[in-house]
């Protein structure tokens, strides 16, 4: 999705629910350069079905599982510039959740190429609002003529606790 596309949606649903992300949320994108809102990504359906659900909480427009699935999203990632940190927000009011934002490169010149991970983070097993960061080295330089790049966000749940999922956002640390 459009980098812009996907600001201006976020802008336009706070304008229309009157809703404004939270002050962690919102210290976490002004600090970074390159953001994913976890509502607008894509869902990977289970059984031919969205398990996903957005729903729109005091830190901000989250997405989380309905009952006892594992949510898997792709966000696709314009990488239009040089990173070498990437940041994941995400809520969970249980001990036995974990979220995991993981980068890849896939190869567009090269048919049934995998794709390669680049950097993954993850959430701790804990409860709470969580803001989990990585740095990594060798840092992502795109080259969109040979590769595309995407995130892919894993919520797994061993129970039916609630888990929330805002963000991925990405920045060049010097």
């Amino acid at each position: 999705m459009n980098k812009k596309l996907l600001r201006t949606g976020v802008l336009g649903f706070f304008l229309l629910t009157g809703s404004a992300p939270g002050a962690v949320l919102a210290q976490s994108l002004s600090d970074f350069d390159d953001h994913w809102l976890a509502a607008a990504c894509t869902q990977v359906p289970v059984r031919g079905r969205l398990v996903g659900e957005v729903s729109d909480t005091a830190h901000g427009v989250a997405i989380g599982p309905i009952a006892r699935r594992t949510l898997v999203l792709y966000c696709n990632v314009d990488a239009d510039s040089y990173h070498n940190q990437i940041q994941l927000v995400a809520e969970d009011n249980s001990p036995h959740v974990q979220v995991t934002a993981t980068l890849f490169q896939q190869d567009i010149l090269t048919p049934g190429a995998a794709p390669t991970a680049i950097v993954s983070v993850a959430t701790e097993d804990k409860p709470g609002l969580q803001v989990a960061t990585v740095f990594f080295e060798p840092a992502l330089e795109p080259d969109e003529l040979f590769y595309m790049y995407f995130v892919k966000i894993e919520v797994v749940r061993k129970t039916y606790a609630p888990v929330l999922v805002y963000s991925v956002s990405m920045q060049d640390v010097l």
